[in-house]
C-alpha cells in the first residue's frame, strides 16, 4: 500500500500545527490559571503542569484539515477530500467534547456534568449517523 504525498502533507501540517500550538496553549493555560499543581492525593508530578492539552491537539488537527482546503493545490484536490457539510455530527460532537474539556480544565466541573457533555456528544453522533443512513438508503 502506497501512501499519497498529499496524505503525508496533511499529516505533516497536523503535526506541525500541534507542535506550534503547544507553546501558545501552554502560555494561554498559565494566563487562564489552568495549572495542575501536585498534591498528596492524586497528582504525583513534581511541578506545576499546564492543562488545556486538548486545545493544542484540536488546533493541530484543525490545521491539518483546514489548510489543505484553503491552499487550492491540485495535490489535495486529487485526494478527493470529503465534503464536510455531511459531517456536521462529527464536528458538533468534537466541539462539545472540546468545550467540556476546556471548562473542566479551567473551572473543574463535576463528573456528572462531564458525563452529560459526553452523552450529548454521543447523541450528536447517533443523530448524524441515523440522518446519513436515511439519506443514503433507498426503498
Amino acid at each position: 500500500m502506497v501512501i499519497s504525498n498529499g496524505y503525508l502533507m496533511i499529516f505533516a501540517l497536523a503535526m506541525m500545527g500541534c507542535v506550534l500550538a503547544t507553546p501558545l496553549v501552554t502560555q494561554f493555560a498559565s494566563w487562564m490559571g489552568a495549572i495542575d499543581r501536585p498534591d498528596q492525593f492524586r497528582r504525583i508530578h513534581h511541578g506545576a503542569i499546564p492543562r488545556l492539552g486538548g486545545l493544542g491537539l484540536a488546533l493541530g488537527i484543525a490545521a491539518g484539515v483546514v489548510l489543505p482546503h484553503l491552499s487550492g493545490s491540485t495535490r489535495f484536490i486529487s485526494l478527493k477530500l470529503p465534503d464536510m457539510s455531511h459531517e456536521w455530527s462529527i464536528l458538533l460532537a468534537a466541539s462539545i467534547v472540546l468545550i467540556v474539556g476546556f471548562i473542566d480544565d479551567t473551572r473543574s466541573i463535576g463528573p456528572r456534568v462531564k458525563l452529560l457533555g459526553q452523552a450529548l456528544a454521543v447523541l450528536a453522533l447517533f443523530l448524524g449517523g441515523s440522518a446519513s443512513r436515511q439519506s443514503t438508503c433507498s426503498v
